[in-house]
């Protein structure tokens, strides 16, 4: 029996990573997955994330409490969410971006990478060369930033020369940019529930545009899964909110809460083929925290 102990516990990986996608305002979902994580004392030696996944993602690991992100969102009015959305008139996307900007970095409790308590990649995409750009050292409010930069909606934004859009172009759940940094990964993909009218017609050209990226990420991210799975997917499907939707919070973050017992069986099936079920199965809440946090 301590030999068979031994062998399991050798075994067992110490590294878990969280890999979270892109959504939009359907990154809110992100909330109650992290608080579930702290709660299993899972606690994530990195993070990587792509658009929302780097904005949720980047709170986190930049020590922003779970409890404290649910605040900040859950907290925000009509009039305050609107606020950030600087209309542009150059168009070259709907927003500039600026407030946006402006919000990330009050909400983040360090400046750079190099300062945050878990390590953290974000992920890009340079426009004119057509290829991802990971972000693990600089400011991170400007990575986070130009991950965000949905094409069309937000102004592309520019370090160091290169002009970036929004990360889900090139990889929109980006679990194999941890692969080197840990050795168990959660990856976690927000999506859409697929509604197919009772009369399929046209849809308005937003819609379209819409649709068509959703389209390629969905594909992107099963062609990745299927070739190269984490050691935990968790597809997350939300409805009735759209990009920009964070005021529909109670909306998103319910849907979240509801599917916690999909995500934990998920999560469980995992853990018990790299045989740690047991160890995570006693975890005291909280357990997991880390150091540095913002409550």
């Amino acid at each position: 029996m301590e030999r068979l102990r031994t062998g399991i516990r050798s075994r067992r990986p110490q590294r878990v990573g969280l890999a979270l996608s892109g959504g939009g305002a359907k990154g809110l979902a992100f909330i109650p997955i992290l608080e579930y994580l702290e709660q299993r004392g899972l606690k994530p030696v990195a993070v990587a994330g792509t658009s929302a996944g780097a904005l949720f993602g980047g709170m986190y690991a930049s020590g922003v409490a779970p409890s404290r992100i649910r605040r900040t969102f859950g907290g925000l009015t009509t009039w305050e969410e609107l606020s950030m959305y600087d209309v542009n008139l150059k168009r070259r996307g709907l927003v500039k971006g600026a407030r946006v900007h402006e919000f990330i970095s009050r909400h983040l409790p360090v400046t750079t990478f190099e300062e945050m308590p878990i390590p953290f990649r974000a992920v890009a995409t340079d426009l004119w060369r057509r290829e991802e750009v990971v972000y693990s050292s600089g400011n991170l409010a400007d990575a986070i930033r130009a991950s965000i930069s949905i094409p069309g909606i937000f102004d592309p934004f520019v370090i160091d020369g290169r002009v970036l859009v929004d990360g889900g172009a090139v990889n929109p759940l980006p679990y194999d940019r941890l692969r080197d940094l840990c050795d168990f990964v959660i990856a976690v993909h927000l999506t859409e529930h697929v509604e197919v009218p009772d009369e399929p017609a046209v849809p308005p050209l937003s819609q379209t545009v819409i649709n068509g990226h959703r389209i390629m990420r969905d594909t992107i991210v099963r062609v990745k899964v299927e070739s190269d799975p984490p050691d935990v997917y968790y597809r997350l499907q939300i409805g009735g909110a759209g990009m920009l939707d964070f005021g529909k919070f109670d909306l998103i973050v319910q849907q979240a809460e509801d599917d916690l017992d999909e995500f934990a069986r998920k999560l469980d099936a995992g853990l018990s083929r790299r045989g740690l079920l047991s160890r995570f199965l006693d975890q005291k809440p909280g357990a997991s925290e880390p150091g540095q946090r913002w409550p």
